[in-house]
């Protein structure tokens, strides 16, 4: 078994609905152009700063959201300014980046000014990494399985998804997702998350300790296709309070197929005068050879 730790860019702020859904007129009253902020802070990366300014949610297209590279953008660790960001251009959209990497446990404030718009700020702190420990997949059977050592005492939020591998790299010890494999929590082995449970198969699930708070928990996901692989990717992100809600209200807002909404769900923000999320990430990568 393989572990990595890596990068999660900056993320795009949900203010539309998923492409396949029907598009319905909403009557929801504009409050003005405001700055967006959006940025997962991962430990050992960069910190990658995406800026734009708001539209009406009648632009259902993030691509529309004008860039705002001329803005003033500092960041913060522990309230002591990092330096000067870097402009980049990753895959046609721009960004602030820092030059030395994030770290875990630190606090990190990003604060921008653009003329004409209302100076916004954000902060969030990166959570420890996840204690994974007898994690297994198994042959022509469709179940994942591991052991999740909680930290006691704080509020934890998780993110889990798995994929399959690109069995080329995986050879080499190389972890290389290349699709997401739908799952669930299997019935029979996780009463403890009763709420959770459903005859649904999704590719993300999120979480948090309340009903496992410092215990040692065992997580069995029932995939939806039996696993023929040679490898599977685990992935289990710790969350930040705020990564946890965004995630989760972005979910429920883009996440419905084939209807039509009739009320729109505020996507939550923790940036101040403005939009978007700011919000720490630090996510292990397991690569399990199948059994």
């Amino acid at each position: 078994m393989y572990m990595k730790r890596f990068f999660v860019g900056g993320i795009t702020l949900y203010m539309t609905l998923s492409a396949c859904e029907k598009k319905a007129e909403l009557n929801v009253p504009y409050e003005g152009d405001r700055i967006v902020v959006n940025s997962f802070i991962q430990p050992d990366s960069p910190v990658y700063i995406r800026v734009t300014k708001s539209v009406p949610v009648t632009v259902y297209s993030e691509d529309q959201f004008p860039t705002l590279s001329s803005a003033q953008v500092h960041l913060l660790e522990n309230g002591n300014d990092v330096g000067v960001l870097q402009w980049q251009e990753i895959k046609g959209k721009g960004y602030f980046v820092s030059k030395r990497p994030a770290a875990r446990g630190n606090r990190y404030t990003i604060k921008v000014a653009n003329e004409g718009l209302t100076p916004v700020e954000a902060s969030d702190t990166i959570p420890a990494v996840a204690t994974i420990t007898n994690a297994y997949a198994q042959r022509n059977a469709n179940r994942v399985s591991f052991l999740l050592e909680d930290w006691e005492g704080v509020d934890n939020y998780y993110r889990i998804r798995l994929f399959k591998a690109d069995e080329d790299a995986a050879a080499l010890g190389i972890i290389r997702p290349k699709a997401t494999v739908a799952y669930r929590l299997d019935p029979t082995y996780n009463t403890v998350f009763l709420a959770e449970l459903t005859s649904s198969y999704y590719n993300t699930l999120l979480i948090g300790d309340s009903r496992f708070d410092g215990r040692k928990i065992q997580f069995v996901l029932q995939t939806q296709d039996v696993i023929n692989d040679k490898y599977i990717i685990a992935e289990i992100s710790a969350l930040s309070e705020s990564a946890y809600h965004y995630l989760q209200t972005a979910g429920s807002q883009g996440g419905i197929t084939g209807l039509v909404v009739s009320e729109p769900t505020r996507v939550f923000s923790n940036v101040q005068n403005g939009y978007g999320i700011v919000a720490g990430i630090n996510t292990r990568q397991l690569l399990l050879k199948v059994e």
